[in-house]
């Protein structure tokens, strides 16, 4: 299994654009002949990728955009000796071929149809109505996972809608499948994608993808709170909120003690190298606006130390 977190494109930058989708087995198209309302039909491409049309029989359109398909359906009944110079119509009418899952800390899991050919992680947990309340900063994708799952499933028993027995935003009771195991995983740091807005790290999502949003009681917990420790009134761990300060960090902790030494404060980082990095404030002067607050980062643990007087 290959694991590591990702801030970079491994792939082509995706295509959103109607014009541009690649039609695929259960996707159902409307065809017609302009002016010959008996030639109109709506078609379910096959599993062989083919969809039936009148005397034409079987016409593959398996891989091709709606417009390529207009032009072989034109191109076949010319050949053919129907018409001389028909004007042949197709839309796509549903978006069954490409499917994504996508579990966890989002507002309404399930499967979701793709109506384009790619698409992104933020795009994916937008489409499945944002983040819940209690988003983990991490998300697992597994690559081509979904077809891993579905294949002994049945077809018509899947649907788009939320799953009953998960909950938005919940992944305790959510089970991974078992046949994901041996499926290549990607990590992606949501921290840094949502709440930073590295957008490096929005991956692109395949049709057939797995996705997982950890929640913060299912992941490893210093990615998800720090620590106010020392002479402080309530010393605790204190779950991490974006754009949380060293101060505000302190206040939530019920403020410095009578017999601590707040310009002598120490911030202790695990960086993502494993290194430790320790960096001294001076958090009175931060209070009375003499200095600048300090922005942190998950798994912080902040000491205020005794006065030696």
């Amino acid at each position: 299994m290959i694991s590591g977190s990702v801030f970079s494109r491994t792939a082509p930058a995706p295509s959103f654009s109607a014009d541009d989708y690649r039609v695929g087995p259960r996707d159902q198209l409307l065809i017609r002949v302009w002016g010959e309302e008996e030639l109109q039909t709506t078609e379910e491409v096959s599993s062989q990728g083919t969809i039936s049309f009148f005397f034409l029989g079987d016409v593959k359109v398996s891989g091709l955009t709606a417009n390529e398909i207009r032009n072989k359906v034109a191109r076949q009944l010319v050949s053919q000796g129907y018409f001389n110079n028909p004007l042949v119509i197709v839309q796509i009418k549903e978006y069954r071929s490409k499917e994504v899952q996508i579990h966890g800390a989002v507002r309404n899991p399930g499967i979701y149809y793709l109506d384009s050919n790619y698409t992104t992680l933020l795009r994916l947990i937008s489409l499945a109505g944002g983040p819940a309340e209690k988003r983990g900063t991490t998300a697992y994708v597994w690559r081509d996972g979904i077809n891993h799952v579905l294949q002994n499933q049945d077809p018509e028993a899947m649907s788009a809608k939320e799953p009953e027995v998960e909950e938005p935003g919940d992944d305790s009771e959510f089970q991974i499948p078992e046949v994901l195991a041996g499926v290549d995983r990607i990590e992606v740091d949501l921290h840094r994608l949502m709440d930073q807005g590295d957008i490096s790290g929005d991956v692109v999502i395949h049709p057939g993808d797995f996705v997982l949003i950890l929640t913060i009681a299912s992941q490893e917990v210093q990615k998800n709170f720090i620590w106010v420790e020392g002479q402080v009134k309530s010393p605790s761990q204190i779950e991490y909120r974006r754009g949380m300060t060293a101060l505000q960090a302190v206040i939530q902790a019920g403020g410095v003690t009578d017999t601590s030494s707040p310009n002598r404060t120490i911030i202790t980082r695990i960086e993502e190298d494993g290194s430790i990095t320790t960096v001294r404030i001076r958090l009175k002067d931060i209070s009375r606006g003499r200095k600048s607050d300090v922005p942190l980062q998950p798994g912080d643990r902040i000491m205020v130390p005794e006065s030696f007087w």
